[in-house]
């Protein structure tokens, strides 16, 4: 309990020394700060060193061009984006098919660009499932057009396959729109579509 007396020396003591307690404050305060947004980072001198030129070189050597494959103006057309590939086929693949789906965007193939909420492979069958929030296509579109778009997906997918190994791991691919299959009047999504697609 305290007494009258160690109460008034706790005030002086406060009263006078609020500037440094203040600053003090302040400055932990600055460094927690610096700390959780990485702008100081502290590291141990026991902890392993690592080799920037090493990392660069590996970073390097793991790029590669996917093709991106579309038709337009009566003929197949081709792009190349760089990626970073890594040993996830489903990770590699949501970003081949999120770029794909960036570049008919771009070309106006697309009116409006799905996004794609999953990707799966069932290891098994050996088939691709890719969920989008919406479908690929409009209410204007003709068969034909429908069907190049498919077409122009599978191509890129089974080109990205064959320039990553011999080893088929995806032979189908299903179109899900959130989580369901695709609904058209003209074409049939509840089956899987052969990776090779149908035009030559």
């Amino acid at each position: 309990m305290h007494t009258p007396n160690s109460l008034s020396s706790l005030k002086s003591y406060l009263k006078n020394n609020y500037l440094k307690l203040s600053l003090i404050t302040f400055s932990l305060g600055i460094l927690f700060l610096a700390l959780q947004k990485e702008w100081l980072v502290i590291r141990s001198p026991f902890a392993p060193q690592h080799n920037l030129a090493l990392i660069r070189q590996n970073l390097a050597s793991s790029k590669k061009n996917l093709a991106l494959y579309y038709w337009a103006n009566q003929r197949w057309n081709c792009e190349t984006t760089e990626a970073i590939s890594t040993s996830n086929h489903t990770k590699d693949l949501k970003h081949l098919v999120s770029s794909w789906l960036n570049l008919l965007t771009e070309e106006k193939i697309l009116c409006q660009k799905p996004a794609l909420q999953s990707v799966l492979i069932d290891q098994q069958t050996k088939n691709l499932y890719l969920s989008f929030d919406r479908t690929l296509f409009t209410d204007t579109e003709s068969t034909k057009e429908k069907l190049l778009i498919i077409e122009s997906l599978l191509k890129t997918v089974h080109e990205y396959q064959t320039t990553l190994s011999a080893n088929k791991f995806i032979e189908t691919v299903t179109f899900l729109v959130s989580h369901q299959p695709l609904s058209d009047p003209h074409l049939d999504f509840t089956i899987s579509w052969p990776i090779k697609g149908f035009l030559e």
